[in-house]
């Protein structure tokens, strides 16, 4: 009997304690946190187009996460495969040069936290800002085209985590370029895949 009624008290001493931790980790998940993330994304299947990426942002309840995101070509995307109208730009040679940036508001519900693996899916909705020149020399370029389209992109975080606040992350999606300039819907819009650091700290 003596026995029976310490093993009461130690399964009844483990069960507050476990409800006291399962507290600490409703308290943890109830907080605001910030977030941070570099990402370096290619596109692939269409082209080899590369784009540094920054987003930042609030964490809410590890459940979801709301923020802005930035993203730019590393380098001019240049092609022969659309070249300007020769009848309306008689000095144009075949090759143009297309830059693009893309500014966004994103929406991110978190669906698994583990302590080393935290997954998501980020919704970006903002317009882009996208400039295009043709060739009229060597090293010379004129201004055809310059505007701001809208897109939208959707994608699946995978966050592993690293060192402290820092967390490798994994990234595979799809952006979609509403344009009236046929070079920028055609090689805009296209699946990503990326790799990148985060800044913060893991849900569970």
């Amino acid at each position: 009997m003596k026995y029976l009624l310490i093993g009461v008290l130690l399964s009844f001493s483990q069960l507050l304690l476990a409800q006291e931790d399962g507290k600490e980790k409703d308290k943890k998940d109830t907080k605001i946190k910030t977030y941070v993330s570099f990402y370096g994304n290619k596109s692939f299947l269409q082209n080899e187009a590369k784009y540094f990426n920054f987003s930042f942002g609030l964490k809410a309840k590890c459940k979801y996460k709301i923020g802005f995101g930035y993203s730019w070509l590393r380098g001019n995307f240049k092609t022969e495969e659309y070249p300007v109208n020769t009848t309306d730009y008689p000095d144009a040679l075949a090759q143009t040069r297309t830059d693009a940036k893309f500014y966004s508001v994103s929406f991110e519900p978190i669906l698994l936290t583990e302590k080393k693996i935290n997954i998501s899916t980020p919704v970006h909705i903002g317009v882009s800002e996208v400039i295009s020149d043709y060739q009229v020399g060597t090293l010379n370029y004129n201004n055809y085209y310059q505007g701001n389209p809208v897109f939208a992109s959707v994608g699946v975080d995978f966050d592993f985590r690293l060192l402290g606040f820092m967390k490798l992350g994994f990234n595979l999606g799809y952006r979609y370029v509403l344009s009236d300039l046929e070079l920028a819907q055609e090689t805009f819009s296209t699946p990503l895949m990326g790799f990148g650091i985060k800044i913060g700290g893991m849900c569970k």
